[in-house]
């Protein structure tokens, strides 16, 4: 659930003991305007964004700049009183081999498979996490 009030919102569910799980996002469709091409899937023309079938851009899955991002929205997160993070879209597009033909990961290193990008995304994750003293989770998909 969104809301705008995020402080009023998880004071209502401690009042009546609801245990609160934020929800971050990890790799599709946050891609504010400022962040770097590097970070983002391109598409190979250079033509800019590389975006799936129905029109959402991707952060590179391969890039540490996205875990660490999504480690200090975490930190917020249970700075804020959320009771456990969850971390959504752990992956890679699943797309044809033809459209992903056309998308470049600019942070891969040689021979990198998309499993070994996944797994070092949640080692960084799990390893700045893991002194906050919350669970956390990642739906995870290579």
């Amino acid at each position: 659930m969104r809301t705008k009030d995020v402080q009023t919102r998880l004071d209502t569910l401690r009042a009546h003991d609801i245990y609160a799980i934020a929800r971050i996002g990890r790799r599709q469709g946050s891609t504010p305007r400022r962040t770097p091409a590097k970070v983002v899937v391109q598409n190979r023309d250079g033509s800019g964004l590389w975006r799936d079938r129905i029109g959402i851009a991707w952060v590179d899955a391969y890039n540490d700049s996205s875990g660490f991002y999504a480690a200090q929205l975490a930190q917020e997160a249970v700075r804020l009183g959320f009771n456990e993070v969850q971390f959504d879209y752990v992956r890679f597009p699943d797309e044809p081999k033809e459209a992903m033909a056309e998308a470049v990961f600019a942070s891969r290193k040689p021979r990198e498979t998309q499993r070994e990008g996944v797994q070092a995304g949640i080692a960084i994750l799990a390893h700045r996490i893991q002194p906050l003293g919350v669970p956390s989770r990642s739906t995870f998909s290579a």
